[in-house]
């Protein structure tokens, strides 16, 4: 039987290893999506305790199931949800590496210009760990880039019919 192993990686979130044995030597996957490495252990499992069809060690299938539509969170589950942009942030406080008046800027300035705005938008999941992996002003340049995208994909129209620079 594979064996789940719970890892605390150095950033203090936690990886699971799947770990089994094959032709007398320990293999071993190391996974931070819980839902995957659970796939993946069944099909360590289904496969006899080998390395299953399909899969590529520290890639993933190679074989794609293609979803019939994209994977989509919105953009405040990404920043408060549990695993989420402010609570990496809190982590990086614990270690030293933000000032605590500075997560309570971030989130201040997502709670009064960015979360009504913003919040109700779906952000792509690869999009979303790219913003959990930035920091407050990177985020805040990749929101301002996305909605001049949406400004310019308006062809200079505003909201009420009038021609114009988009509202601004």
């Amino acid at each position: 039987m594979a064996q789940w192993v719970n890892r605390t990686r150095a950033d203090g979130g936690v990886s699971v290893q799947i770990k089994w044995r094959q032709d007398g030597r320990w293999q071993s996957e190391t996974f931070t999506d819980i839902r995957l490495a659970s796939e993946f252990r069944s099909a360590v499992e289904s496969a006899g305790h080998r390395w299953p069809t399909g899969w590529v060690r520290h890639e993933g299938w190679t074989i794609e199931e293609t979803p019939t539509t994209p994977l989509v969170v919105t953009f405040a589950e990404v920043a408060v949800a549990e695993g989420g942009y402010f609570e990496a942030q809190g982590r990086r406080v614990k270690r030293g590496k933000l000032k605590p008046y500075t997560l309570h800027r971030y989130r201040r300035s997502y709670a009064l210009h960015l979360e009504e705005l913003f919040g109700h938008l779906g952000v792509p999941v690869g999009s979303a760990e790219k913003l959990l992996e930035t920091d407050g002003r990177e985020v805040l340049r990749l929101l301002l880039q996305g909605l001049a995208d949406l400004a310019s994909a308006g062809e200079g129209h505003r909201p009420d019919g009038v021609p114009g620079r988009g509202g601004r």
